[in-house]
């Protein structure tokens, strides 16, 4: 079977002898800067049709991207643009059919039997400037209106409308409207509305509505909405109002809204809302409303409102940094620097700096 990496490290390798960006590169071939990143990455495959194009960018032939010795001058021009096309298409197509478990016909013509073949095992590419349905899978597809799909989606997705599939999706999601996937998603999401994805997505998200995935996301999250998170999220997360999350973000938050994580933020936290958060937190956290906060912090807390740091249940809290908390605030563990407190200060623990308190200090030693 013909190793996809192949194609990837000759176009890497192609590009920077030629100085040229991923971003550079994209616009070239009309494409985005993610989509050459995945062929580089080994991840994806460029569009059988783009192949030719790709070539003509870094003035070589296709058999160069195929890890074979490019022709040079008249001997490429002679052997024709059809002695060409035969190579690469042909291995192409021969990893297609062997990939979905099928034979050669024994006239060898692989092109012709992929095409036929390709609209039962779905390893085409689907280009319609309208609405698309199919109760089978399905591979790549661009159109311009909405794509409903009962079945899998066996590449990648971009689309003007909205997108509804009920498995998974190979690829990456660039959709104009909203999207809802009852599977995983490969790939990265970009997408103009609402995205629901009852798995995990492979890449980054970007949503301008709202955001609920039963899964993780590998890479960073940005969302003008509100975002449910059954997982991980594998950078950060930028998040226009309320976040739920059940697992950890690897990197740093911020969220104009209310934020509620059961897991650990690799970074900082910044809330323009309430915070209640589970784990710990590396970095600092700054909240504009209340917070509630159970593990440890590695940074300064700065909080608008009132804060309870700790659990009663569990009164071993660490605040590295220093603590100011308009309101009230409760403590349950140790701070390691000064605090300064609006209103009344419950201590159940210790404070290695200085405390400045503007209401009563009540202090019960730690148990």
């Amino acid at each position: 079977m013909f190793d996809r990496s192949i194609i990837g490290a000759s176009i890497l390798r192609l590009r920077t002898e030629r100085k040229m960006s991923q971003s550079e590169l994209a616009e070239k071939l009309g494409v985005t800067h993610q989509a050459v990143s995945q062929w580089e990455r080994g991840e994806t495959v460029p569009d059988v049709t783009l192949l030719p194009e790709i070539a003509a960018v870094f003035d070589t032939d296709v058999n160069e991207l195929f890890g074979m010795a490019a022709k040079n001058g008249a001997e490429s021009k002679a052997a024709g643009e059809e002695k060409r096309s035969s190579s690469w298409i042909s291995r192409f197509c021969d990893d297609v059919l062997t990939q979905f478990g099928m034979e050669k016909t024994k006239s060898g013509n692989m092109q012709r039997q992929a095409a036929k073949e390709s609209e039962k095992h779905g390893i085409h590419i689907f280009e319609i400037d309208d609405d698309y349905y199919s109760d089978k899978d399905i591979g790549s597809i661009r159109l311009t209106g909405d794509l409903k799909v009962e079945a899998n989606v066996n590449g990648n997705i971009e689309c003007d409308g909205d997108v509804k599939v009920g498995g998974k999706v190979g690829g990456y999601i660039e959709a104009g409207g909203d999207i809802k996937v009852s599977g995983n998603v490969d790939g990265y999401v970009e997408c103009d509305g609402n995205a629901s994805v009852a798995g995990t997505i492979g890449g980054y998200a970007e949503v301008d509505g709202n955001a609920s995935i039963a899964g993780s996301i590998k890479g960073y999250l940005e969302c003008d909405g509100n975002i449910s998170v059954a997982g991980n999220i594998g950078a950060y997360a930028e998040v226009g109002g309320n976040a739920s999350i059940a697992g950890n973000v690897d990197k740093y938050i911020e969220c104009d809204g209310n934020l509620s994580i059961a897991g650990n933020i690799g970074d900082y936290a910044e809330t323009g809302g309430n915070a209640s958060i589970a784990g710990n937190v590396s970095g600092d956290i700054t909240v504009d409303g209340n917070l509630d906060i159970c593990g440890n912090v590695g940074g300064n807390i700065v909080v608008d409102g009132d804060a309870k740091l700790g659990c009663q249940s569990d009164p071993h809290i660490k605040v590295s940094g220093d603590v100011t908390v308009d309101g009230d605030l409760v403590l349950w563990g140790h701070i390691n620097g000064d605090v300064t407190v609006g209103g009344d200060f419950e201590l159940h623990g210790t404070v290695g700096g200085k405390i400045k308190c503007g209401g009563e200090i009540i202090y019960e030693e730690g148990k």
